[in-house]
């Protein structure tokens, strides 16, 4: 497969037009590909008939994914396993292994074995203290891992404002995870957004972001936001 000119963003669009077609025909008979091409509107249908092949077809950000449709059994119509992107062909096997996508166990992994030095690093030059964070992995509603950084209560070095909280904590704001990047179809981990949470004396709770976090997949290494230049920098 040559992959020299396709991006991950074109594969995964392939992916998910092949993943589509197959369950738009489900069911579907060879009559109502028929009537499909036979109205073919470029902007709104998907099934259309060129030089007597019928072909399910999908453009998107200015690319074009067609599938040829197996009309061998009328009954129940498939698409094959490869997809055209504009005019070439690739086996969704091939697509997949381009891809390379960490498996849900092997995020899993990452996050429970991901070392947190530099993390700790940044959030201790942030506050001016020493952090260190505690981590729980869990499972979001989509069965998708996520990992939660989180420190004991720090109330002992909030100052003046001892006074007015019950307990204040360094965490991270909202799931730690993998995502794919709509830009560019890349799975990405996301950034880590470092926020404290605090529990006022007579019972109020807030919070307040106080770092940024982001793994640089080119280097290797965390990165930490300097709020003064508004850039990623080396921790």
């Amino acid at each position: 497969m040559e992959t020299l000119q396709l991006t991950k963003f074109q594969a995964r669009q392939a992916i998910y037009t092949w993943r589509f077609a197959q369950v738009d025909l489900q069911h579907k008979d060879l009559n109502y590909v028929e009537r499909q091409a036979a109205t073919y509107n470029e902007k709104y249908d998907n099934i259309k008939e060129e030089n007597g092949v019928f072909l399910w077809t999908r453009t998107s950000e200015g690319n074009t994914y067609t599938l040829t449709i197996d009309i061998s059994d009328h009954t129940q119509l498939d698409v094959y396993d490869s997809v055209t992107i504009n005019g070439q062909k690739f086996k969704v096997s091939d697509l997949l292994k381009f891809l390379n996508d960490l498996t849900d166990v092997e995020q899993k992994n990452i996050l429970e074995n991901m070392l947190l030095e530099d993390i700790e690093k940044y959030a201790s030059q942030r506050t001016g203290i020493p952090i260190k964070f505690k981590k729980k992995i869990y499972q979001d509603n989509q069965g998708m891992w996520n990992m939660k950084l989180y420190t004991d209560n720090l109330v002992e070095h909030a100052g003046i404002c001892k006074a007015m909280l019950k307990e204040i904590t360094a965490n991270t704001w909202g799931d730690v995870g993998y995502y794919i990047d709509k830009e560019t179809g890349e799975q990405k981990l996301s950034k880590i957004i470092l926020h404290f949470s605090y529990e006022h004396i007579d019972g109020g709770t807030n919070g307040h972001e106080f770092g940024r976090v982001r793994f640089n997949e080119k280097t290797s290494n965390f990165e930490g936001y300097n709020y003064e230049t508004e850039k990623y920098e080396v921790i």
